[in-house]
């Protein structure tokens, strides 16, 4: 009795043995995926509250508003709000051509500032982005799989494998010459 590969040893060459690691790396480029595209936009877009331009004047007016700040490259005023209780609200509205706007902010006491734009390089975009995430991913998953291993006494994903050897004698001393005449053996 011998085993499938004739008793060889795995070849980790072999692309059936890095099966399960590729797995592993498509799930982590799913996960990193589904992070980026849905969850962390609509978490930070849950913040920011969007009002018409005569809204914000309103609250400009009524003296609701503690600070502005103005973003050219997006289009867009981000303004924070300060209620009776002390707390604060953000909202954004879009850039409106008001040459007035300046002095009335100053005239009710607003701190405002304009967005300095800055340039972020591409490859620092990319790497913080998507790289990092999964860098990150893939060393949890690897401690996870050091400390599971570590409690099942083993490697964690060798899942149907064993290392049992069988024994069995060289010689029984039966043959089917002293059991060809037995009626019992013939019947079962």
């Amino acid at each position: 009795m011998g085993t499938k590969d004739g008793g060889k040893k795995p070849n980790p060459n072999d692309l059936n043995s890095f099966k399960g690691f590729f797995y592993y790396m498509i799930i982590i480029l799913v996960m990193t995926v589904l992070l980026n595209g849905l969850v962390f936009p609509s978490a930070l877009k849950s913040q920011v509250k969007e009002v018409g331009y005569n809204e914000f004047l309103t609250m400009v007016d009524n003296g609701q508003v503690a600070q502005v700040e103005k973003d050219d490259t997006n289009g867009e005023i981000v303004f924070i709000t300060k209620d009776s209780n002390g707390k604060q609200q953000i909202y954004k509205t879009g850039l409106w051509d008001d040459p007035d706007l300046t002095e009335r902010l100053y005239s009710k006491g607003v701190t405002f500032d304009k967005v300095i734009p800055r340039k972020e390089s591409a490859i620092m975009a990319v790497f913080t982005n998507w790289i990092l995430p999964f860098m990150i991913m893939i060393g949890l998953g690897q401690i996870l799989s050091r400390s599971m291993a570590k409690r099942m006494g083993g490697n964690a994903m060798t899942f149907g494998k064993s290392n049992a050897k069988i024994y069995a004698e060289s010689e029984t001393g039966v043959t089917f010459a002293d059991v060809a005449g037995e009626e019992e053996a013939k019947a079962g």
